[in-house]
């Protein structure tokens, strides 16, 4: 089991939280009481489990392993320039990412992950 605490930076966020190797860098992120957060998170939250991708992410440094993910949501091509989703992705070191999305997206509230699902 691969143990320790890391850093993740926010790319054009201005922000990091700190992560544990065995929590997903998502939950690591929702846990996080910083007050720019309550409305806007840099990441979006939605099904927490691989399937809807609203929470891919570009990891730009760092190692990490990754749990299973949709190929319709993240495809092979993807994978291998970096994209992630960041529910199903875990630190083996220091990591620096940027949200693969910007803005709100429509369908998912980042307070209440089964609103307005479609």
């Amino acid at each position: 089991m691969i143990r320790g605490v890391f850093q993740i930076e926010i790319i054009d966020h201005d922000t990091h939280f700190s992560c544990a190797a065995d929590n997903s860098v998502l939950a690591a992120m929702a846990q996080q009481q910083n007050t720019n957060w309550q409305t806007k998170r840099p990441i979006k939250i939605g099904c927490r489990n691989g399937g809807c991708g609203i929470c891919k992410i570009h990891v730009v440094e760092g190692d990490y392993a990754h749990g299973k993910m949709s190929y319709a949501k993240v495809s092979e091509a993807e994978r291998q320039a970096g994209y992630v989703l960041a529910c199903r992705t875990f630190p083996r070191s220091d990591m620096k990412i940027k949200p693969a999305f910007s803005g709100d997206i429509a369908g998912f509230d980042n307070n209440d992950k089964n609103k307005n699902r479609e």
